[in-house]
């Protein structure tokens, strides 16, 4: 994907459909309208957002279009401890616990063209129980139903890394 197309939010109209391609990715954040939706609109708290209402600048960026299928994943360089278990295999929890950090292979699909892609994903302590990350994020969505795991990722070489960049205050 061109960066201006991702900055203009010009998407190919396959990311709006309601497809059985996108049923790795967790019902709320797909475009098949729940039948007990809320009503709610841009919300973090509705139980359907099928765009990045979390993203200031590309509230319009619909979640299909940063999402991947997760193929595997490989712990590189750390000491995590936090993990989860996903078809029989232990893999790295996108945050770890404080004090730690990872640098993590993730391979993952383009669900629309069925490339086969890879990247990194990093999290380390920067002061405290401040951590930051950046890179290829594991989304794992195991804790109600039959779980989801899936990759988040800006399309966009150079920005797969700028825009994923986070921090946050363990606990």
């Amino acid at each position: 994907m061109k960066l201006s197309d991702f900055l203009k939010c010009k998407y190919d109209p396959i990311y709006y459909q309601s497809s059985p391609m996108w049923d790795f990715l967790v019902p709320i954040h797909r475009f098949d309208e729940p039948d007990d939706w809320d009503g709610k609109i841009m919300d973090s708290h509705s139980n359907w957002r099928p765009y990045h209402d979390d993203w200031p600048f590309l509230k319009k960026t619909p979640r299909t279009a940063t999402s991947f299928i997760f193929l595997d994943s490989e712990l590189l360089e750390g000491n995590t401890t936090h993990w989860f278990e996903w078809k029989g295999k232990k893999h790295p929890k996108p945050w770890c616990r404080i004090g730690e950090n990872q640098k993590t292979l993730v391979k993952y699909q383009d669900p629309v063209t069925g490339a086969i892609c890879e990247g990194i994903y990093k999290s380390w302590p920067v002061k405290d129980n401040l951590s930051a990350r950046i890179g290829v994020r594991i989304s794992d969505e195991l804790e109600n139903g039959p779980g989801y795991v899936y990759v988040n990722v800006v399309p966009v070489p150079f920005f797969d890394s700028v825009l994923t960049f986070g921090t946050k205050f363990l606990k």
